[in-house]
């Protein structure tokens, strides 16, 4: 499903083009503007002039064609303050209607407010925050908390009226001394404004010009305005480089469009007051405003397919399907990669945060993106992608740890991707993305093949387990049997497992409820997993009361490897592609990053018997490896 979006604003009149992919993954296909400063038409009366109008139905006569091009489904036209405030806008709507078949809807100022909350809760990841939408001829304010809409106030300034307020271009002291007074005067009667001292959003293109602005003084590395942050400090700074500049040194500054050159003083001085009234330390950067609030508002109204709770989600689901990634293999990957997590954790091997996860999380599944350029230097590719893709609700810093994690290969290879974006990063960021890069490379090995025929991954203690590099172990009996005895303590651990669950699983969820669903899972697993762990190691402990062991010639410590060993049970159907080398080399890496002795086992388990018993593995074959 294709939907137009048209924008006829005050300054700009701006179409973006959308698309709905089957699994509800929304993509900007384009997105283009014209800048008419239908604003400056309006004559002494508020009425628009012929000549503002002409230009107007002019540009969308283009849009329409444009949209018929990309076969979309619906055009939505939209009409903000401009056409709000002028005297003549029945006529105008009703010329427009009539000579291009569009017909707008004219937004309130409060709809203008909604509609960039919309844009906001979806494309970023914020609990608190001041949002301002800042268009030519007034400027939308809205306060969130706890991700809801508080109270919203539309004032009547915008980068275009700041430009009249101002009266001069530079202005002088005593046309910033009004300006300020009237802006002052204005936020007086706002009483939800003041002090609130929470990050501050801004959306339009004057802010969006300011960001390029300090991001080409910083000479800051990623280029997207997505997300990027700034101190009010930056604001200030630079308002008072470019309020004494002729426009003509305006034009000639970095960063900054002409189209925006006169307005940007204006624009700059309505957001450092903002700023200062409301306390906010952060000014963030949304590029996504307006347009993708309609879309948001028309996919709720047409009940299509429902967002997810985090934005991020919504971005890897368009990338998978936009880049044609196989996506089946993206979450076998994952799933994989989240199994041994919980042993990790298990174990206390590993413990990363829920933020953490979060990352490891977006760069398993988007992992494959740079295949699309090439396979060869395929990771590299995939780390460049990443780097600029459109992935919702991610700081900057956020962004390189995904892309990082998702193209690493070696250290060496890591420290030359990352460095130009270094400072961006915090000082333990590095050794998370070296450790994070490890076990995706060791979850990619398990489904090189793309087939899914790994079924799962689990770690278990070797001081737990009877020893698997033996080719002869002992059953619950103590009984000599064949190397099978050890899977018959799994699947009995299977078994008990199941029932514990069946019994406990309620009171479990009640103790979790309020809490986040996806961490409730989580512990739930890693809860599951470590029961069964216990009856494996009681099974074992059987088995070593009968056998009286002997482990005085276990290795001892070496420096900077734990004494302690571990086992991966590898439970796999069919014929998965598992290179023995590539997971010998995977496990030895991470052995070493974890600081423990590892090996791996595989064992081959019949589907078809498993489907006569849900609850039981039935082993067919072990593979054993070092």
């Amino acid at each position: 499903m294709r939907k137009a979006v048209i924008d006829l604003g005050s300054n700009s009149i701006r179409i973006v083009i959308f698309e709905v992919g089957k699994s509800g993954a929304q993509r900007e296909l384009e997105n283009i503007k014209q800048m008419i400063r239908l604003n400056e038409y309006v004559d002494k009366k508020g009425r628009i002039r012929e000549e503002g109008l002409s230009q107007t139905i002019a540009v969308l006569k283009q849009f329409v064609k444009l949209a018929e091009l990309y076969q979309v489904d619906e055009i939505i036209g939209v009409a903000t303050y401009v056409i709000r405030a002028a005297k003549n806008k029945e006529d105008i709507l009703k010329r427009i209607k009539k000579e291009t078949g569009l017909a707008f809807r004219l937004l309130s100022g409060e709809d203008e407010a909604y509609l960039g909350y919309l844009a906001i809760i979806h494309t970023l990841r914020v609990k608190d925050a001041l949002i301002f939408d800042m268009g030519g001829g007034s400027t939308e304010l809205t306060l969130v908390r706890r991700r809801e809409m508080i109270e919203t106030r539309s004032i009547p300034y915008g980068a275009l009226t700041m430009k009249q307020v101002l009266k001069r271009d530079p202005p002088t002291e005593k046309d910033l001394r009004r300006a300020l007074e009237t802006l002052y005067s204005l936020f007086a009667g706002i009483d939800w404004i003041h002090r609130l001292n929470i990050p501050v959003i801004g959306i339009g293109g004057t802010v969006r010009s300011i960001a390029k602005l300090v991001q080409a003084e910083k000479q800051y590395p990623l280029k997207l305005l997505h997300g990027f942050q700034m101190d009010s400090s930056d604001i200030t700074w630079i308002f008072e480089r470019i309020r004494r500049m002729r426009l003509t040194e305006r034009l000639a500054v970095e960063g900054l469009s002409r189209e925006r050159a006169d307005l940007v003083v204006g624009g700059a001085l309505l957001i450092r007051t903002l700023l200062e009234v409301s306390d906010g330390k952060t000014l963030i950067i949304s590029d996504h405003g307006l347009r993708d609030g309609v879309m948001f508002e028309a996919r709720a109204r047409e009940r299509l397919v429902p967002l997810p709770k985090d934005p991020l989600d919504t971005s890897i689901e368009s990338m998978l399907e936009g880049l044609d990634l196989n996506r089946h293999h993206a979450y076998m990957t994952w799933s994989l990669l989240e199994n041994f997590l919980a042993a990790l954790k298990l174990y206390k091997l590993l413990m990363p945060k829920k933020s953490e996860r979060r990352l490891l999380r977006a760069a398993a599944l988007l992992h494959d993106a740079g295949h699309v350029i090439s396979r060869y230097n395929a990771s590299d590719h995939t780390f460049y992608v990443l780097l600029h893709a459109p992935l919702f609700a991610l700081t900057h810093r956020e962004r390189v740890i995904v892309a990082a994690i998702a193209g690493y290969k070696n250290p060496r290879q890591l420290s030359t991707l990352i460095y130009p974006y270094q400072w961006l990063l915090e000082e333990e960021d590095e050794n998370w993305i070296k450790t994070a890069g490890l076990l995706l490379r060791f979850a990619r090995v398990l489904d090189r093949g793309q087939t899914g025929d790994v079924r799962s991954v689990r770690l278990v203690r070797d001081a737990e387990t009877n020893d698997l590099a033996e080719n002869h172990l002992y059953d619950r009996a103590g009984d000599l049997t064949d190397h099978r005895s050890h899977d018959l303590a799994v699947n009995d651990a299977d078994d008990h497992t199941h029932d514990f669950m069946d019994e406990y699983q309620s009171d479990f969820e009640d103790a979790l409820a309020g809490r986040d669903e996806d961490d409730a899972r989580y512990d739930l697993f890693v809860y599951e997993q470590a029961h069964r762990s216990s009856v494996i190691s009681e099974v074992d402990r059987e088995v070593d009361r009968d056998r009286e062991v002997d482990r005085s010639d276990e290795p001892t410590d070496r420096a900077g490897v734990s004494s302690e060993s571990y086992t991966l049970i590898i439970d796999v159907s069919g014929s998965p592609l598992i290179l023995r080398d590539d997971l010998d080399e995977a496990v030895r890496r991470l052995a070493k990053r974890l600081k423990i002795r590892l090996r791996w086992f595989i064992r081959t388990i019949d589907l078809e018997a498993q489907d006569e018993n849900k609850h039981e593995h039935m082993p067919k074959e072990e593979t054993l490896g070092s």
